[in-house]
């Protein structure tokens, strides 16, 4: 109880500091990156899963943690970011983000690439596709790539350069061209069936993420579209 205390005592004074912490981080033009996971929070009856929030901008080397009483949703995002006027936010592909296109359509959504790389994982390890392997692959080049920018101590300036140069553009061009051949093909395969692709794909990846692959009952003309 006494280091209950102590602590309780010393967070009144932290407090304090967090409004200029945090005016600091979201400062006009920042680039900041965020992401929320869950955690165990005792509650009077046992534990409950809740979510804690983290905001992270590395130029000014400042981490946030925030908490709403556990909240995954929007509402505590965009009352924590309020009216800042950021240059850009990273995220994962969590759909609380995409207000940040709808609405903050000055800040620049960029999605994270370790998120990604992630669902690629899933899927080869998990669901044995073997088209996901070149994705890692590919991945994999880029990330070795900025290896290689750490180990020649390379400023912000011939980073971006190297990042903009024909090895990366390679990679990210097979990237595109085979996402793009696949949604493609789904777009079409949709079309010849008279159903709406839109749909289509928003039906199949709920059923995915519920851990079907009986793939054979999930295709445009099976998946029970009308």
């Amino acid at each position: 109880m006494t280091l209950t205390n102590w602590l309780e005592k010393g967070a009144e004074y932290l407090k304090a500091l967090l409004p200029v912490l945090k005016e600091t981080a979201l400062e006009k033009g920042a680039v900041v990156n965020c992401d929320e996971t869950w955690c165990r929070v005792r509650m009077e009856f046992g534990y409950r899963k809740k979510y804690l929030w983290c905001l992270v901008n590395k130029h000014s080397k400042i981490v946030i943690f925030f908490y709403d009483d556990g909240s995954r949703g929007r509402k505590v995002l965009t009352e924590f970011l309020g009216d800042a006027e950021l240059a850009a936010l990273q995220s994962d592909g969590y759909n609380v983000y995409m207000y940040l296109d709808n609405e903050l359509i000055d800040v620049e959504h960029l999605c994270c690439l370790a998120h990604a790389r992630a669902k690629f994982k899933y899927a080869f390890e998990q669901g044995r596709d073997e088209r996901a392997r070149c994705f890692l692959e590919w991945i994999g080049q880029l990330y070795a790539f900025e290896e290689e920018y750490k180990r020649e101590r390379l400023s912000f300036e011939e980073i971006r350069e190297r990042r903009m140069g024909s090895p990366t553009a390679d990679v990210m061009n097979r990237m595109s061209t085979r996402i793009s051949a696949i949604y493609h093909t789904f777009i079409e395969t949709c079309k010849m069936n008279g159903i709406s692709s839109l749909e289509y794909f928003k039906k199949l990846f709920r059923e995915i993420l519920t851990g079907r692959n009986d793939y054979a009952n999930l295709l445009p003309a099976t998946i029970g579209i009308k």
